[in-house]
């Protein structure tokens, strides 16, 4: 019924490739979740209810407002757990706001000059840091932040902040990443690509132990995705949070 529906802004109805309004892809998304009912399930103390109710609207909203997978993937872990929190950098520059923490150059040099950022870096014309004391802020509150991090490099210095992080590679092939960037309408798609090929050249000098698990995200729907993740963590971590990046 759904896949007959169309919409002025569509969404996808997963494993189908179809695509309806944002109510009835919802509605046909939270039918095949909800299947097998597995969603009846408490992984930690204070969890109740049934998380993976609400993946279906996070992942159909997701991908009608053309956001990108590690976005959808992060908020279905956050939705899984409220423990799972996004770790917002710091970002300079125009673009997109929601996510990251605005600010200046000159307050990023300070905190630089204060040993108070872990890594920076510039791409798509703007920079992005990762600061010391809102991991500690987040620590503190014994939450797991996940970090998004594009660069190898940033990974390894990420890991010199004193915990056990578990790192992810979030992969697809390039012609994937361009299909995915035009039907988003992502106006700045020679950048994108130019970060994909970027990214190929850095994973040609990583190494065996930069990442827990590699996934790719044309294989798997974000749930399926976050559920591993979320499986990973939950090995691992036991009994204490463990932060995670996701590249």
């Amino acid at each position: 019924m759904a896949a007959t529906v169309s919409s002025s802004q569509p969404a996808t109805i997963i494993g189908s490739g179809q695509r309806s309004s944002l109510d009835l892809a919802t509605f046909a998304n939270g039918v095949m979740l909800r299947f097998l009912d597995f969603n009846d399930g408490y992984t930690s103390t204070g969890e109740s209810g049934h998380p993976s109710d609400s993946i279906a609207a996070v992942l159909t909203v997701a991908d009608a407002l053309g956001r990108s997978g590690k976005d959808a993937i992060t908020k279905a872990l956050s939705q899984s757990s409220p423990r799972y929190v996004l770790f917002e950098k710091f970002k300079v520059g125009a673009g997109r706001q929601a996510g990251y923490r605005l600010t200046t150059t000159a307050d990023i040099d300070r905190m630089r000059g204060l040993g108070l950022i872990l890594y920076a870096n510039e791409r798509y014309g703007n920079t992005y840091a990762v600061d010391r004391p809102s991991l500690d802020a987040l620590f503190a509150r014994g939450l797991v932040p996940i970090v998004h991090m594009g660069q190898l490099a940033g990974i390894r210095a990420l890991k010199s902040y004193p915990a056990s992080w578990l790192s992810f590679l979030l992969w697809c092939p390039r012609e994937v990443a361009e299909k995915r960037a035009r039907e988003r309408g992502d106006p700045d798609l020679a950048a994108r690509l130019a970060a994909w090929d970027e990214m190929a050249q850095d994973l040609e000098r990583m190494d065996s132990g930069d990442f827990s698990l590699r996934i790719r995200t044309d294989r798997q729907t974000p749930t399926e995705i976050a559920e591993a993740i979320r499986a990973q963590l939950l090995e691992e971590a036991a009994p204490d949070a463990q932060p995670a990046q996701v590249r």
